[in-house]
């Protein structure tokens, strides 16, 4: 976890996307509660790995990972299912605790699902930072007329096997309820991030 994302959740603080220093794709300062500036400038690969993290963040935010940085939240453990390159590239493996198994939690309110609603929400709520390109993909994900159709035909189109999988209904009902409301719920705390 970067340190200033730490720090962030540590304190309860916002870690935003105003003033400070300047990166091609991100900018970042700290924000309390109260919006007044409490803390100083980061370097710009700083900025560019909180940046990663959000992105990362949204991605399990609307998946509903539960094996990544939620769990390292129950834990204080270190974060599993991420790596990064020497250039400070993320990259996220092992996805398999996403949607339908996380889904099914979320649906079931039992307290693993409260916990892990919990755990996303304050996660995604630790940083106004994000990646230009994140937020397009979200925002135009989000437009479609039927956002789970979207991604099961890039999946059919991407994976060779999908047609061979079988999926239950339930699971399949359980998509199409929390990937749009997740969807919806990020593009919502994007918006609150630019009038912030």
């Amino acid at each position: 976890m970067p340190p200033a994302v730490s720090l962030a959740l540590d304190k309860g603080t916002v870690l935003h996307n105003r003033s400070f220093g300047r990166h091609p794709n991100c900018t970042c300062t700290w924000h309390d509660q109260n919006s007044s500036c409490t803390h100083g400038t980061y370097t710009g690969r700083d900025m560019a790995e909180v940046a990663q993290w959000s992105s990362m963040t949204i991605l399990d935010y609307i998946t509903a990972n539960y094996d990544r940085a939620a769990s390292s939240l129950h834990t204080r453990s270190s974060i599993r299912n991420v790596g990064q390159t020497s250039r400070g590239k993320f990259w996220l493996f092992d996805n398999e605790a996403a949607f339908f198994l996380s889904y099914q939690l979320l649906h079931q309110g039992s307290p693993a699902g409260k916990w892990l609603e919990r755990a996303h929400s304050r996660l995604l709520r630790s940083t106004c930072v994000f990646q230009q390109n994140v937020i397009q993909s979200v925002l135009k994900l989000q437009r479609s007329s039927d956002p789970a159709d979207v991604l099961e035909e890039y999946v059919r189109v991407h994976e060779p096997l999908y047609d061979h999988v079988t999926v239950e209904n339930d699971a399949s009902e359980l998509l199409r309820e929390f990937f749009p409301r997740r969807l919806r719920d990020v593009v919502d705390w994007i918006r609150h991030c630019q009038v912030m």
